[in-house]
C-alpha cells in the first residue's frame, strides 16, 4: 500500500486492486476516501436513472453497501468510478425489473400551446415507452445509460462491462427499432 501523503497531495489515484487490499487489512480510511471521492458523481447518475431523489439515495445507499460487502473478492483491475457504476446500474437495473414502474425518460423541449397537441404528445410519450420497455435488455439498458443518465459510450461500456463498438451497436439497433416503430419525430429523444 502507498503512503498516506501520497493519496493526501493526490499524486496518484489508487487502484482498485489497492483499495480492495486495504479493505481486506481493515483500512477503513480507504473505504471513507472511496465515498466522498466519488459520492457525487454517483449520486448523479442515480438521480437521473431514477428521476428523484429518495429512489436516488436509495440506490447510492445500495451501491456502497454492495460494494463494501464485494470489495473483499475484487481481483480485477477497473477504475474505481467505473466499477461503483456498474454496481449502481444493476441495482437500478434490480429494482426496475422489481416494480416494472413507468422510467421517466423523455422530456420533449417546450409545452405545446394547443391541449389536443398536448395529449398527443404524452400519448405518444406513453407508447414510445412502452416500445422502449420491449427493446432486448442490453439495447434498453444502453439506451436508458445515454438518453436518461447522459453517459458517454465509454461510460456506459464501463457501467455495462461490454466493449465501447458494442454500446454503438446496442443504441443504433435501439433507435432503428424506436424510429421504425414512432417515426422520425422520435430520433431528437433518442
Amino acid at each position: 500500500m502507498s503512503a498516506p501523503a501520497e493519496f493526501a497531495f493526490g499524486t496518484r489515484a489508487p487502484k482498485l486492486t489497492e483499495v480492495a487490499t486495504a479493505a481486506r487489512e481493515g483500512d477503513g480510511a480507504e473505504l471513507d476516501r472511496l465515498v466522498t471521492e466519488h459520492s457525487s458523481a454517483i449520486f448523479g447518475l442515480a438521480m437521473r436513472l431514477s428521476g428523484n431523489r429518495t429512489d436516488a439515495e436509495d440506490l447510492v445507499q445500495e451501491t456502497y453497501l454492495k460494494a463494501f460487502k464485494g470489495i473483499g473478492k475484487l481481483r480485477k483491475q477497473s477504475s474505481e468510478r467505473g466499477w461503483l457504476r456498474r454496481i449502481l446500474v444493476n441495482a437500478w437495473r434490480d429494482r426496475y425489473r422489481r416494480s416494472r414502474q413507468t422510467v421517466p425518460l423523455l422530456d420533449p423541449a417546450g409545452k405545446p400551446s394547443d391541449p389536443a397537441e398536448g395529449l398527443a404528445r404524452r400519448d405518444l410519450l406513453r407508447r414510445v415507452i412502452a416500445g422502449i420497455r420491449k427493446l432486448p435488455r442490453r439495447q434498453r439498458e444502453a439506451l436508458l445509460l445515454r438518453v436518461r443518465g447522459r453517459l458517454s459510450y465509454a461510460e456506459i461500456a464501463d457501467a455495462m462491462a461490454i466493449r465501447k463498438g458494442a454500446v454503438k451497436a446496442h443504441l443504433v439497433q435501439a433507435r432503428r427499432k424506436l424510429i421504425a416503430r414512432f417515426g422520425e419525430e422520435i430520433a431528437e429523444w433518442t
